[in-house]
């Protein structure tokens, strides 16, 4: 939201209408972009993003929240950190998954890393 904006909207966050926002920074070069965040339901936005982003009446309907609701919304967990050997499963399938694709492009038979076809 620009100046004019932000007085016409009396910074109002666009997801869930709540008054507690705050600038998290502006451009370097003064007045081109700035970058709010809501206290409440943590949406952030640029003043140059589209008005359907930025102005809570054209926000879509179906992402906007309601701050009494927020308490009622399960709490996701966090991801526990891999071991080794779970690490080195990952990169192995992120190492076949990059070979398929290549082979995609390329058109080409794929092959495992054990020189097995798939």
């Amino acid at each position: 939201m620009s100046r004019s904006e932000d007085s016409k909207h009396g910074l109002v966050c666009p997801r869930c209408r709540s008054g507690t926002i705050e600038v998290l920074t502006n451009s370097p070069v003064e007045g081109v972009w700035t970058i709010y965040s809501c206290k409440t339901c943590l949406y952030a936005w640029r003043s140059t993003e589209p008005e359907e982003n930025t102005d809570p009446d054209k926000y879509p309907e179906p992402f906007r929240l309601k701050p009494e609701d927020l308490a009622k919304f399960p709490v996701v967990p966090t991801i526990p950190p891999c071991d080794g050997v779970e690490t080195y499963r990952v990169y192995y399938m992120v190492g076949l998954f990059e070979q398929f694709l290549a082979a995609l492009h390329r058109k080409k038979s794929i092959r495992r890393t054990d020189g097995q076809s798939l």
